[in-house]
């Protein structure tokens, strides 16, 4: 058989592109709620990116004249390692479509429902992040979960959860933004956390709304302007998601780097060969990704009250 002739084993990859672009199109159509919130980093030529936090350096120091400069010692504190893990998953055409030319149809149906599918798996395993944020047995690098009232610094410990739990309302948010002022660097600086997003499941949507987009005051006989309507205290919007599984929950974005944290290892891919003893053609889709959170100052939250 010469080089230009056609075989079986060409159908895999003549397929291929068709595939790929309606793969493509239905992971690209579909809008994930991580990337709103996360911060996506890609990783090349590795199996795993370690994020080790370390300490600042403190207020200078008043020095009487003609005495020596103190030098302050910086130290490391804990780190995260994000080991990229695989995903998969595939399809496969008989000879017998192809050849009866029934294949194109149904590989359009298939391709398109694996590449929602790739995007769904990237935002279920992203927000499980969220969903798991007030449980003890999913611990970041410093040994607790991502909101608590105890995470340990060097300046003693660090809160990053309403001190009395409670639901989406006005008063929680002030209070959430109060909380937020006291949080400290790792030498006890102060450090201006600020909001960025509200992050909230489907059932708060309305009451967010009402809350933080109304003229004036919610709720109240009074011609209050609205503060935090005013002085926009969520730059970053209401982010609703159906990917948070507690209807009482809400989360707050901040200002502080490397929060959640998104490691990108494989971008879904689609690749395509011919099985030799069946003559069937395979399709299999590819990423690699890992999720998580490297600084717990880059979330606050509150788990409701009850």
């Amino acid at each position: 058989m010469s080089a230009t002739d056609i075989s079986r084993s060409d159908f895999a990859k003549a397929l291929e592109p068709v595939v790929g672009k309606w793969f493509h199109t239905a992971t690209n159509d579909y809008q994930a709620d991580y990337k709103k919130i996360f911060q996506v980093e890609k990783l090349s030529g590795r199996a795993y990116v370690e994020h080790t936090l370390h300490s600042d350096t403190g207020l200078l120091q008043a020095i009487p004249e003609g005495e020596a400069t103190p030098y302050n010692k910086m130290s490391q504190g804990y780190t995260k390692r994000y080991t990229a893990m695989d995903y998969r998953d595939g399809l496969s055409v008989t000879q017998n479509m192809i050849d009866d030319s029934i294949s194109l149809d149904i590989l359009a149906k298939k391709s398109k429902a694996l590449g929602r599918a790739a995007a769904h798996t990237q935002d279920v395993l992203a927000m499980q992040v969220l969903n798991r944020a007030f449980t003890a047995a999913y611990a970041g690098g410093d040994g607790k979960e991502l909101c608590a009232t105890d995470h340990p610094t060097k300046a003693g410990d660090m809160s990053n959860e309403l001190a009395t739990p409670a639901d989406l309302s006005e008063a929680s948010l002030e209070q959430a933004d109060q909380e937020m002022g006291d949080i400290l660097s790792e030498e006890g600086l102060r450090i201006s956390v600020a909001p960025k997003a509200l992050v909230i499941p489907r059932a708060s949507k309305f009451n967010a709304h009402r809350i933080i987009r109304s003229d004036l005051r919610q709720g109240t006989a009074n011609n209050d302007a609205n503060a935090m309507n005013d002085m926009n205290l969520f730059p970053g919007g209401i982010i609703v998601s159906d990917r948070l599984t507690d209807d009482n929950a809400f989360f707050l974005t901040t200002n502080q780097p490397d929060g959640l944290t998104f490691i990108d290892r494989k971008s879904p891919t689609m690749s395509a060969d011919t099985d030799f003893e069946t003559d069937s053609a395979k399709f299999k889709i590819h990423m690699r990704l890992d999720v998580g959170w490297t600084d717990p100052r880059g979330v606050f939250g509150s788990p409701g009250s009850s």
